[in-house]
């Protein structure tokens, strides 16, 4: 059989992309310095299977306690929340509760050490989506530490991502492929890759005549 590296590389980057696509749901929370504080985008959803929420609590609040909490409700809503019995990494430098926030855009979303909040009635596997500015904290003050902080018994997690993150998988997956692209064309180029032998034989030079 015939070995191409095109096929193969091209298999490669399918796999790598069938893998991303297949991943469990997750929630995303992007940290920036902005002007006045440190922006917090919050984005993805959550598979709340194994999860049971019980009652409502109405709050507008932003705590961020023991390194580990991101506890927000933008009000005037009510949320309610679930123990998730799993350990919260410690991922920032705050202690502290009853943080004041502007600019406030979206759904309620937290958690600590004990429980993950979401607001009243949400649906598993749908959108959240919330923006908001934490008021008079840089992100140096916050020292966000980039990563996943929590992974919820079903797989989902809680990712972490500040200006000196890694790139997130989707984008991963769109350099990945590039480089796979770019890759095979060089190979191309230095003609690495193996033709068939009714190729190799249509090349084959013309015997030389000797003119005597």
């Amino acid at each position: 059989m015939i070995y191409n590296p095109r096929i193969s590389l091209l298999a490669a980057a399918i796999s790598l992309t069938w893998c991303a696509a297949t991943a469990n749901a997750g929630v995303i929370i992007d940290l920036n310095d902005e002007l006045g504080g440190t922006r917090v985008s919050i984005s993805g959803s959550l598979d709340t299977s194994g999860l049971s929420f019980a009652g409502s609590v109405p709050s507008s609040f932003l705590n961020m306690q023991d390194n580990t909490e991101l506890w927000f409700s933008g009000g005037p809503g009510n949320y309610t929340g679930a123990s998730h019995g799993q350990t919260v990494a410690n991922w920032h430098a705050l202690d502290v509760t009853g943080l004041s926030f502007s600019d406030v855009t979206g759904t309620d979303f937290g958690f600590n050490q004990f429980n993950v909040n979401l607001p009243v009635g949400y649906v598993s596997g749908n959108s959240i989506s919330s923006r908001f500015l934490i008021d008079g904290l840089s992100l140096t003050d916050i020292n966000p530490q980039a990563g996943v902080v929590l992974t919820l018994g079903n797989g989902d997690t809680v990712t972490v991502n500040s200006a000196s993150s890694v790139p997130e998988p989707s984008s991963f997956v769109l350099f990945s492929v590039l480089g796979i692209v770019l890759l095979v064309r060089r190979l191309s180029s230095v003609g690495c890759v193996k033709h068939s032998d009714d190729e190799k034989v249509g090349r084959r030079s013309s015997p030389l005549s000797v003119v005597l």
